[in-house]
């Protein structure tokens, strides 16, 4: 399962950036050897949490599901201008879609 696994890990790979010139072989067999530079392009910026302005609050919420429609969860946290967290919450919510998960950690949060 692993050299399978690998394997479309090369391809895909190759499939992204052509120009790496990626040995799958090299990948299934010596991983630990492997390193691929991805061009700035690719590259995923992180991002951070911006706090609220002083005196304010600021709660993050969030809802996932299991595919469009499945076991679903919920969670939020509630942040002051210091970035501490003064209240946090997570919950399973049985199966669900995803907006209606989205509105249920609003819901919560409030």
């Amino acid at each position: 399962m692993f050299d399978t696994f690998m394997q479309r890990l090369g391809w895909w790979c190759n499939a992204l950036w052509p120009e790496a010139d990626i040995s799958t072989n090299e990948l299934i067999f010596c991983p630990d050897k492997f390193s691929l530079i991805i061009p700035n392009r690719f590259r995923i910026l992180p991002s951070s949490w911006i706090p609220p302005p002083q005196g304010y609050l600021k709660f993050n919420t969030d809802g996932a599901v299991k595919g469009s429609y499945g076991d679903a969860g919920i969670g939020g946290c509630l942040r002051n201008d210091k970035s501490q967290c003064l209240i946090s919450f997570s919950n399973s919510v049985g199966i669900s879609d995803v907006t209606t998960t989205e509105i249920r950690a609003l819901v919560e949060a409030c």
